[in-house]
């Protein structure tokens, strides 16, 4: 019997057994792998009682439901079933993404990516797990900014980090330039771990997120901190309310407004000494080992909730039943389909 249980409706899209997050850290790049699998391995590393995948062994007390999994109709209706498993009892992730499929009862704890995103009394911040098998700056590059480097998904890169500009602005500086980003969305061929040779990183992204930035979580921020790089990063929710410009990041609003910043920080090395000290008092503050305790706590305190079980049950029935004759789950989207139906009626007929 397993205390917590990592749901995933179609099941582990690859074999579990053995797998090592840091000594593999390329084994699936989806947020998938990054949010739910990598934790239950981390947990299981530690000898908590865990399951993972879309059968729910009896007595388990707890389901971890990653939010953008759930959203298709027959994942959705065997997600309700699960719940109904474990009284209702479950925590929500709700890292990076906006979920259009509502669950009719409200999770236990809910899980966002930022402290902006907190809102209810239910809802709890914890940063994601840190970049897994992560090769820090070697000590003997400290001192001097030699090379720069993005690291992330091709649908991040920011346009002018594409451009024959920033090329011969970093050369003309005699500055090193890393784009470290797959094929494709997710893909393997990356050295997302890799900050050994890096200096400074990019923790910016493509313009078209300019309206989602509230849901993105500071996970390149808090890589760089944890490789002892410096961070040069947009202004984005998640960075600011963590980060203070000037002493362990460069807020900038266009990546080529990092250059100048790095020429002044080159040609003052007490300065570039106090900036790199203060970024190893943060890593100290994320470090992996330390994020996995606040996870590990949280899902715990969410096991020994206590709830109304047969009423969350009975909530959950209804809106399985609901949802399997093809209608929303929740009263409200009931309400909005059928404002929709009648619009449509109403036009039809007219």
């Amino acid at each position: 019997m397993a205390t917590l249980h990592f749901w995933l409706p179609s099941g582990p899209p690859f074999a579990l057994e053995g797998w090592d997050p840091d000594g593999e850290p390329n084994r699936s790049s989806s947020s998938v792998s990054h949010s739910l699998i990598e934790l239950y391995k981390r947990l299981q590393a530690r000898g908590e009682s865990v399951s993972i995948g879309n059968e729910i062994e009896r007595g388990t007390r707890l389901l971890v439901v990653l939010a953008r999994t759930i959203s298709k109709r027959p994942v959705f209706s065997a997600t309700l079933r699960a719940l109904r498993e474990v009284d209702g009892r479950f925590v929500l992730l709700q890292t990076d993404t906006d979920p259009w499929r509502k669950l009719p009862i409200r999770p236990t704890i809910e899980v966002v990516p930022n402290r902006v995103a907190v809102r209810e009394p239910w809802q709890r911040w914890i940063p994601e797990l840190p970049q897994r098998g992560l090769r820090p700056r070697r000590q003997e590059r400290k001192g001097r900014i030699q090379t720069v480097t993005f690291k992330g998904n091709p649908l991040n890169v920011h346009p002018v980090l594409l451009t024959e500009q920033w090329k011969s602005e970093l050369a003309a500086r005699g500055l090193g330039w890393s784009l470290d980003v797959p094929a494709v969305q997710e893909g393997p061929d990356h050295r997302w771990n890799d900050y050994a040779d890096v200096d400074a990183a990019l923790c910016v992204r493509h313009p078209r997120w300019e309206g989602l930035l509230a849901r993105k979580p500071a996970g390149k921020l808090i890589n760089a901190w944890l490789a002892g790089c410096i961070p040069f990063a947009a202004r984005e929710p998640a960075y600011v309310e963590l980060a203070t410009d000037g002493k362990d990041v460069f807020f900038v609003d266009s990546p080529l407004d990092c250059l100048s910043i790095i020429e002044q920080l080159n040609d003052d090395p007490v300065r570039l000494r106090q900036i790199e000290s203060a970024i190893a008092e943060r890593a100290v503050e994320f470090a992996p080992a330390r994020v996995v305790d606040l996870w590990q706590a949280l899902l715990l305190e969410a096991a020994s909730s206590r709830r109304n079980g047969l009423t969350r049950k009975f909530v959950l029935h209804r809106a399985q039943v609901q949802v399997d004759a093809g209608l929303p789950a929740t009263p409200l989207g009931r309400l909005v389909a059928g404002t929709k139906r009648r619009l449509t009626f109403q036009r039809t007929v007219g």
